[in-house]
This record gives C-alpha cells, sequence and structure tokens, in this order.
C-alpha cells in the first residue's frame, strides 16, 4: 500500500495596513483526501493585526487529523502569502486669510492616520506674523513620525494658501471753529485702526 498525495493549499490574500484579516477569511484547499478520512486546515498569518507593516507575511496551514489518517498520505503544503500594502494618508493644508496685523492659527485636514500612529502634523508660513505685509503665503506642511510609521503608507501633503488682505484705516479731523482774523494752528483727528 503506497501513499497517495495530500496537496494542502493556502490561498494568498492582500489586505491595506491598518485593516485586521480575520482567520475566517482566510481560504485554502485540500487536494487528494479520499472518502471516509477526516482531515481539515486552517490557517494564521503574522500579518493579521492592524499594526502590521506592509510587507508580505506567509500563511502557514495548521492540520486537523482527529482520525490519525495524515499518515495515510505524503504531504505537499503549497503556503500562500498575506500581503499587507499601503495605505492612503492624505494632508491638506486649509486656504485661509487674514485681515493686516491680526493673529491667525493655521490648519489642515488629516486623513488615513492609524490609531497608535504617531505621526502628527504641523503648518507654518511667512505670512502669519502680525507684520506680515497684504499679499499671499503659501503654507508649508511639516511631519513628526517619532515611531517611523510612514513607510506603512501612500503620503500626499497638499499645502495650502494664507493671504493677508488689508485693514480698514479710518482717519477723522476733528470739527473746529475759530474767531474772524485770528490764527487758528491746533487741529487734531483720531486714527483707527493702525497697528502697532
Amino acid at each position: 500500500v503506497t501513499k497517495p498525495n495530500l496537496t494542502v493549499t493556502s490561498d494568498g490574500q492582500t489586505k491595506i495596513y491598518g485593516d485586521v484579516f480575520p482567520n475566517a477569511n482566510f481560504t485554502g484547499s485540500i487536494v487528494g483526501l479520499k472518502a471516509g478520512d477526516v482531515i481539515t486546515a486552517t490557517y494564521s498569518s503574522a500579518g493579521e493585526p492592524a499594526n502590521a507593516n506592509v510587507g508580505s507575511y506567509p500563511i502557514p496551514i495548521a492540520l486537523n487529523d482527529p482520525g490519525g489518517r495524515l499518515a495515510n498520505y505524503t504531504l505537499i503544503q503549497n503556503v500562500g502569502n498575506l500581503t499587507v500594502v499601503r495605505r492612503d494618508l492624505t494632508v491638506v493644508a486649509d486656504d485661509l486669510s487674514k485681515v493686516y496685523g491680526a493673529p491667525i492659527t493655521l490648519t489642515g485636514t488629516v486623513t488615513g492616520v492609524q490609531p497608535g500612529d504617531n505621526i502628527t502634523f504641523t503648518y507654518s508660513s511667512p505670512g502669519t506674523p502680525l507684520t506680515a505685509s497684504v499679499g499671499t503665503y503659501s503654507i508649508a506642511i511639516t511631519m513628526s513620525d517619532p515611531g517611523n510609521r510612514i513607510g506603512n503608507y501612500n503620503y500626499t501633503a497638499t499645502p495650502g494658501t494664507l493671504t493677508v488682505t488689508p485693514r480698514t484705516l479710518v482717519v477723522t479731523p476733528d470739527d473746529k471753529s475759530k474767531q474772524y482774523g485770528t490764527w487758528f494752528l491746533a487741529f487734531t483727528g483720531t486714527i483707527t485702526g493702525i497697528q502697532n
């Protein structure tokens, strides 16, 4: 009595970084099993957790043989891989405007950073000082990634524009009166809106 081949295959799978790949989603096949023999396969992979880095992880096969029939076969295992691909991460600096002489807080929108990844973004522009002249200024984006996690993302950053608009400056001379035939030199008025 010779042993027939029993070929067990774990199918290759793909997931996006940050997603969990449940065991129930693994698939595979058993070819060559004889009638009456109860041998089943389960699959797992180190790439299942959400925080598994981008890369390729084997999907090993665990066989369940309650009847002890596996010894009657020549086992062939074809191990597939779970491929973790990059997640899209986008950062868009908001287009903003401010009046000359006014303070402003720069903001933006971040999409795609996964829980546990300490990736943060800050925004800066030469137009933020109170003394920045009227005009348009770019808003730059700076990334902080102390855990070195950015390799798991397709990173796209879109700078914004900060527009500094003129401030209203109102100069009002005061109404005055003088007596005919006299010099009047004490003109006064108010200026509203001038900046320090």
